[in-house]
């Protein structure tokens, strides 16, 4: 009974979505079916029963009220004025009951069919159990009223199991009815709300320049907005290490060839994340250049269930890097030799003793000018060639302030720039001396450099926890927000030093930092435009665990791990 009262409901929900008319004919048509086949039985098993005037009374109704259900334009009229079909189903029920008692019992079972159009129709959401009792009611109480027999208790006593058989499965149905209405409402809802969610998750994918693929934890696409990366995945999960042999060669970023389960794919299903690798697709010259980011996707559990992959096109950025530092590399290895050529013929010029104050003063300017040529010229290769080798040992970093501050001390001297030294007697820390040196030279070059005449640099040095630290601070010009930001990028030089005449390439800040993050340590720079900036840099004392491999990238912003795709 339960399974029937839910396939009604079920059906009456799904009945809400069709056209009126329809509606209310699929409503009516149980009942109609059903007196029809009453009407077969009796003809073949009771045929006296047809001559009662009440039993074609009834058929007559029923044909009516079927007919009201086609031609009525229900959808013109207020939504509960069909409801007066079920209503009006009472009355031929009645009489084709009354026409066949006693002989055929079962017709009072017929009244469940426009009780059931009531509960389940929804335009009586509290009342529609209770109409249905109190309709059952009048038909099974109007014969005994209307009967020449006296009316007594029994009469009226003995009927009322049926209206409230028929209360109490009313109101089952209602109750279900209702329930799997709000359901369905809910059900509507999340169905909005995952629909939005797909069209909004479709519409950033397609608005975004990289290629985003989504898994399942067998490989399976599930979510794209690049077609062969789909067909891929597919291929992958179809046919194996076949379908990947059958694609394009692809390649590490120094050019090693990738094993299947390198790919990007493979190490994402693994459960690995990673951010930014480089691989490089296909055979020159129509080779390319991706960068891959990968993360594993959890469910509640936070079991892995796929993971989602990024791939980004870089191809011109890797190139036109790389052919700045081929231009950088070559413009400097040019400018190198004649400078060495003026540098070795000034030297031997100033050692010529006869010759006038003055020419040996103008041979000054040009050696210092020579030198200073030289030094941006070592910068541009050190630019160029990236990371060096280093060759760390036990170091004494006060040692390496001092010739750093005295080699400084002329140019400070000749720029009215004092410099003031507060550090310990020694500060041992494992380092590279001679890269180390190139770094306090540059920080105490830029800091007079950009200080004001009459001004002081401070050089401090402490031991910091498991660090030796260096501070060099200025009294100069300093930088907004957004110069220090970029100050350590190569090339790139703050606005108030553009506008100055100071001369610089914005390369050697971009050395100290990828030399000190060889190292294993920190470099900052906290500035305020108008008032000085400080320059710290943090070396570790004792040697790490893991020596870093040469030309390695910065442990701060690159991930070490091999550089792989799909």
């Amino acid at each position: 009974m339960d399974s029937t009262l839910r396939f009604l409901s079920i059906r009456a929900l799904h009945d809400s979505e069709l056209p009126a008319r329809r509606r209310a004919l699929l409503n009516q048509l149980p009942l109609s079916i059903t007196t029809a086949l009453v009407y077969a039985g009796s003809a073949v098993f009771h045929t006296p029963l047809l001559a009662n005037p009440l039993v074609w009374w009834s058929a007559g109704l029923i044909v009516l009220l079927l007919l009201a259900c086609v031609v009525v334009p229900w959808n013109r009229l207020p939504a509960r004025a069909v409801l007066v079909i079920p209503v009006l189903d009472f009355v031929p029920i009645g009489f084709l009951r009354e026409g066949m008692y006693p002989e055929v019992t079962g017709t009072v079972m017929m009244l469940l069919f426009p009780v059931l159009w009531l509960v389940t129709s929804g335009l009586v959401p509290y009342g529609a159990a209770l109409l249905g009792a109190a309709m059952t009611l009048v038909v099974v109480w109007v014969p005994v009223f209307l009967s020449p027999v006296p009316v007594t208790g029994d009469a009226l006593t003995g009927p009322l199991p049926v209206p409230l058989l028929v209360l109490a499965i009313g109101a089952t149905v209602q109750e279900i009815t209702h329930q799997l209405r709000v359901k369905e409402t809910q059900l509507r809802e999340a169905l909005a709300t995952t629909a939005h969610r797909k069209r909004l998750l479709y519409t950033v994918l397609d608005s975004i320049n990289s290629r985003v693929l989504a898994v399942d934890t067998d490989g399976r696409p599930l979510v794209t907005n690049y077609g062969m990366l789909a067909d891929y995945a597919g291929q992958r999960v179809a046919h194996g290490a076949a379908a990947e042999a059958s694609l394009p060669a692809m390649y590490t970023e120094s050019g090693r060839p990738l094993a299947s389960a390198q790919r990007p794919i493979a190490r994402a299903l693994a459960g690995e994340s990673f951010t930014d690798h480089l691989v490089r697709y296909g055979d020159a010259p129509t080779q390319r250049v991706l960068s891959v980011s990968a993360r594993t996707l959890h469910n509640n559990e936070q079991q892995p269930e796929g993971a989602v992959l990024s791939f980004h096109d870089v191809t011109e950025l890797v190139n036109a890097l790389n052919a700045q530092e081929e231009f950088v590399t070559g413009v400097s290895h040019e400018l190198r030799t004649p400078l060495t050529s003026i540098r070795g013929y000034t030297e031997l010029l100033t050692m010529d003793e006869t010759l006038p104050e003055t020419t040996r003063s103008g041979l000054g300017v040009i050696e210092r000018n020579t030198e200073q040529l030289q030094n941006l010229v070592d910068d541009l290769l050190g630019a160029g060639n990236g990371a060096t080798d280093l060759h760390p040992a036990p170091t004494d970093l006060i040692a390496l302030l001092t010739a750093a501050t005295a080699a400084a001390a002329p140019r400070a001297a000749s720029g009215a720039v004092t410099l003031q030294t507060q550090a310990p007697q020694t500060l041992i820390a494992h380092c590279d001396p001679v890269r180390i040196g190139q770094v306090l030279d540059n920080l105490l070059s830029n800091a007079i450099k950009y200080s004001r005449p009459h001004s002081t640099v401070h050089v401090l040095a402490t031991h910091h926890q498991d660090s030796a630290r260096i501070q060099v601070i200025d009294q100069g010009i300093g930088m907004g927000p957004e110069d220090t930001g970029r100050v350590f990028e190569r090339f790139y030089r703050s606005a108030t030093a553009r506008m100055s005449t100071i001369p610089g390439l914005g390369i050697g800040l971009a050395l100290c930092r990828e030399i000190i993050e060889q190292h294993g340590g920190t470099i900052t720079c906290h500035s305020t435009l108008g008032e000085g900036t400080t320059m710290t840099i943090t070396v570790p004392i004792n040697p790490p665990s893991a020596t870093p491999a040469s030309g390695g990238a910065s442990t701060t912003d690159h991930d070490p791990a091999p550089n792989i795709l799909v």
